[in-house]
């Protein structure tokens, strides 16, 4: 498809080439690659107006492009308009100011992108760190939100009254300790600095009072009015994301512009910087995270891609739905084709892979009959152990490989509907010889290898018996209990869990990656499956202490102890990188909110608050941007940078420089889009 628009530096006589975005001037038989010249233009050499013209298969990417910030953000190029050119590619509009009849099949429509107006996300660690700048920002919003030509729109938690008031008595209470506490010897100048740095002075805790108060008027001018989000004095994020989790609510933004794009031209994230570290923690209530909720932005996007899937997957007896690119379909004939495939053909003599893929154990036929597979298509643990030769069989294999895909929880009849293949988790099993290449053999070892360990475990805690799923555990003991059947003169003396460092994986899915791990480690042993106990540990391998149970791990099991009512919460992860970062467990955009949390449950399973810092804004969305997580239409400061944007008045009461201006650019750009025939 191609579409021609003409730059405006550029004579008629030389188009660009459209193929969903704008490029440079083409060469006619050039076909553009848009993801590397997309918006690839010098912004500083385009004349002072102009038209910029986008096909809507592309409009979701432009938080991709390149450069497009200044675009938006500065003001002398203002002038310059972007329209997305539509051809009701999807099924229902893709944005608020399209309607369904310009969606219909065949419809072409023009539609107005970035028109005008502002919307600003006042993230927590503004509100912690600078209450002074924060309620000049509430005021300076009050006074101009009634006006007509006025087009900001701030956007905060939907918890944002019981946020601020948490916050303004948690601070008057501190102060009050710190004042209380001191030896009489201490100066008042030496408290009042003291409360400086930590953000508590009398100004400080009286401007959060007053932000609180400028927030409950604003609102209580709302209510009992019927009032869309134009109407409303501000825009929410909703409440399944806690209010102090900033990365969330950041990228909630980011998600929430894509829809926006026909409303707001510019859209900013206030927050914090590095100067504001020492005024940067506080208590916060522990939040009561969702089932599968994790804080790996490639883990939740592998369950996703799984969960999707899964949702498309008939009963069990028929495996017809796709679900992995590796099988195809997910039946167990399929594992069992894959299993004994070409693929795996270069097995060395030493190795022995299980050509079934192993599904059902406590009460193996019980389970198997409960989810409708009768005739056991996917195997049990005693089919998989009965297989095995013993190790010490001369000219035999040593070591034993499974492939394993299991629920996450504990076997229960009534927790999983009957005759439905349940969600899954895959992982590999191998049990061996303890260092294979010494002789004579005197025990056996079981390695578990499993994407998701890193997840379960803090990388400096060690690994206990707790540290396993259930069907893990399960093996572990299945194996402990009947090893001398196979193996008389070898104890079973070890576990070793995997997956903490693992090569960088190409895959989308949890499933797929692990399969993807498994063709990798049989076609390369001595790098993945070393012979000596010693290079275990550097291939990323940790020895289970099988001696006690640890606390769970799972912050969603160690949640189950806690008596807590309080509605759960989510995280909402940075969109997909740029691959660079590697796979799961090796992004460093992990939710840091979810992560302390975790941390603080390993340690304390009963208190309903904890300390928290919240990393500077500016450092954890650099890091997003490092990894390509980011948005670049979207403008994201510290409050003195977006004090400037916006015109709001200094400490001095005057405005700072660059004031922006927030009215309409036309009276028509109300008219945002137009369809054609």
């Amino acid at each position: 498809m191609r579409y021609t628009v003409f730059k405006p530096n550029l004579p008629a006589a030389q188009p660009l080439i459209v193929t969903g975005g704008v490029s440079h001037k083409a060469v006619p038989s050039n076909r553009v690659n848009i993801m590397r010249t997309m918006f690839g233009f010098d912004y500083d050499e385009l004349l002072p107006s102009g038209t910029i013209i986008l096909h809507e298969a592309v409009t979701p990417l432009i938080r991709l492009f390149p450069g497009i910030g200044s675009l938006l953000h500065d003001m002398k190029n203002a002038a310059y308009s972007i329209w997305e050119l539509g051809e009701a590619m999807q099924v229902h509009p893709p944005m608020p100011s399209i309607d369904e009849q310009s969606s219909k099949p065949g419809q072409i429509r023009f539609t107005r992108l970035f028109p005008h107006g502002s919307a600003v996300l006042l993230t927590p660690s503004f509100f912690l760190t600078q209450p002074l700048q924060a309620t000049r920002l509430l005021s300076w919003y009050s006074k101009r939100i009634a006006t007509p030509m006025f087009h900001v729109k701030l956007v905060v938690s939907e918890s944002i009254v019981d946020f601020l008031q948490d916050l303004a008595h948690e601070k008057t209470s501190q102060r009050e300790t710190l004042f209380s506490r001191q030896p009489r010897h201490s100066s008042s100048e030496a408290l009042e600095l003291q409360a400086k740095q930590q953000g508590i002075t009398q100004e400080d805790c009286a401007a959060r009072r007053e932000a609180l108060s400028i927030v409950l008027d604003l609102i209580g001018s709302a209510k009992g009015q019927l009032m869309d989000e134009v109407q409303e004095p501000f825009i929410y994020v909703n409440d399944c994301i806690d209010a102090n989790d900033e990365q969330s609510l950041g990228n909630w933004f980011g998600y929430w512009s894509l829809t926006k794009l026909d409303s707001y031209r510019k859209f900013h994230i206030l927050g914090s910087h590095e100067n504001d570290y020492s005024r940067s923690s506080r208590d916060i209530r522990i939040p009561r995270y969702a089932a599968r909720t994790t804080g790996d932005p490639e883990l939740a996007l592998a369950r996703a891609g799984e969960t999707q899937a899964a949702a498309q997957v008939p009963p069990a007896q028929d495996d017809s739905g796709a679900r992995s690119q590796i099988l195809g379909r997910v039946g167990g004939e399929d594992f069992a084709q894959y299993l004994s495939s070409y693929q795996f053909a270069h097995v060395r003599g030493f190795m022995k892979l299980y050509s079934y893929c192993v599904s059902w154990f406590n009460d193996s036929f019980q389970m198997a009959d409960h989810f409708g597979d009768t005739t056991c298509r996917f195997e049990t643990y005693r089919n998989w152990f009965s297989f095995t030769n013993p190790f010490a069989k001369p000219r035999g294999y040593n070591t034993y490989v499974a492939f394993f895909y299991t629920i996450e929880g504990p076997w229960d009849p009534a927790a999983y509907p009957k005759d439905r293949l349940p969600e899954r988790h895959p992982w590999i099993g191998i049990w061996r010889i303890v260092n294979p290449h010494q002789q004579p053999f005197r025990a056996t070892e079981l390695l578990i290898w499993d994407i998701a360990a890193p997840q379960r475990v803090a990388s400096d805690r060690s690994v206990h018996v707790g540290s396993l799923l259930p069907a893990q555990k399960a093996l572990v003991d299945f194996v402990k209990k009947n090893s001398a059947e196979k193996n008389p003169s070898m104890a079973f003396q070890r576990v070793w869990l995997g997956g903490f460092d693992p090569p960088r994986l190409e895959r989308t899915t949890v499933l797929d990656k692990t399969l993807e791990m498994l063709e990798i480690m049989l076609s390369d042993a001595k790098q993945w499956l070393p012979a000596p106990e010693h290079v275990l540990p550097v291939r990323g391998w940790r020895k289970v202490n099988m001696q006690h149970e640890a606390p769970a791990t799972d912050l969603v099991a160690q949640q189950g102890k806690v008596e807590d009512d309080s509605p759960e919460k989510i995280v909402f992860h940075a969109p997909r990188g740029n691959g660079l970062q590697g796979g799961i467990g090796q992004s460093k955009c992990g939710n840091v909110l979810f992560q302390e949390v975790t941390k603080f449950r390993q340690t304390d399973k009963t208190r309903k608050h904890m300390p928290y810092r919240f990393p500077p804004t500016m450092e954890w969305y650099t890091r997003q941007k490092a990894e390509g997580r980011h948005y670049e239409h979207i403008n994201v400061d510290s409050w003195e940078g977006m004090f400037a944007r916006m015109g709001i008045p200094s400490a001095g009461g005057k405005p700072t420089h660059h004031r922006e201006t927030y009215e309409a650019e036309s009276s028509s750009a109300s008219a945002q889009t137009t369809p054609s025939h």
